[in-house]
């Protein structure tokens, strides 16, 4: 299997950044609403059995089929439906996305084989095995492995682990306003923290954690897992 062009890796970031901003815009009033146009939030109770592990998230692993009734029984009593999203190829089915009392909790990204490409927590309600949760600071950046710059912004990791947090890092615009300036050390800088350099990964100390990534490959392994298109 061939390792993915560089066009299929701009092609799911700009996959992840649309389901990153279609975040954003329930949570500025796109969401559930209750009486008095407040928003519904879910009680402290929510996500029960929804856990980041290194196998999965809750029930949802590398071999679930990424489908709304799929995800729906396996998720009894959560709220289950589909969203458009960036599709690498036709056979890519819709994102999946799961909330509980109109608290979006999850984003279940469908490969091309239809099993789960990558799930993206969204709420603080779902714990993680790594200790890590949404909302949190980073408090041990020298546990870190090294970074990537996504489109969703700067996803750092442990070598070998499944799990992953996205930091409240916009590294793809820095990375354009330092070119569009002719400048080299934001550039130079984002290098050292994705080859994870200690004194670079220092520097995260303190950064907010935006989500957290499951992937069924482990970080640091090949991240499409979809062979290039036939030339």
């Amino acid at each position: 299997m061939r390792p993915a062009t560089p066009s299929l890796r701009r092609a799911l970031d700009r996959r992840l950044l649309s389901s990153t901003i279609a975040i954003a815009v329930w949570s500025c009033g796109g969401g559930s609403r209750g009486s008095g146009g407040k928003v519904a939030t879910a009680p402290e109770t929510a996500g029960p059995g929804l856990v980041v592990r290194e196998t999965g998230v809750g029930p949802i692993d590398g071999n679930t089929e990424v489908s709304v009734e799929r995800v729906q029984s396996l998720l009894p009593g959560y709220e289950v439906k589909g969203e458009p999203g960036f599709h690498l190829t036709a056979g890519a089915g819709p994102d999946v996305h799961v909330s509980m009392n109109g608290e979006k909790l999850l984003i279940i990204l469908a490969a091309e084989s239809g099993g789960a490409l990558e799930v993206l927590v969204v709420s603080p309600s779902v714990a993680s095995q790594a200790r890590w949760r949404v909302g949190d600071q980073l408090t041990d950046p020298t546990q870190l492995a090294g970074c990537e710059c996504l489109g969703i912004g700067l996803t750092c990791f442990t070598k070998g682990s499944h799990i992953g947090l996205v930091l409240d890092d916009n590294c793809a615009r820095n990375l354009e306003d330092d070119a569009m300036a002719g400048g080299h050390t934001v550039s130079r800088e984002y290098r050292r923290v994705e080859s994870g350099e200690p004194a670079a990964l220092a520097t995260l100390n303190g950064r907010t954690v935006r989500m957290l990534m499951w992937k069924p490959r482990g970080f640091g392994s090949p991240r499409f897992e979809t062979a290039a298109p036939p030339e």
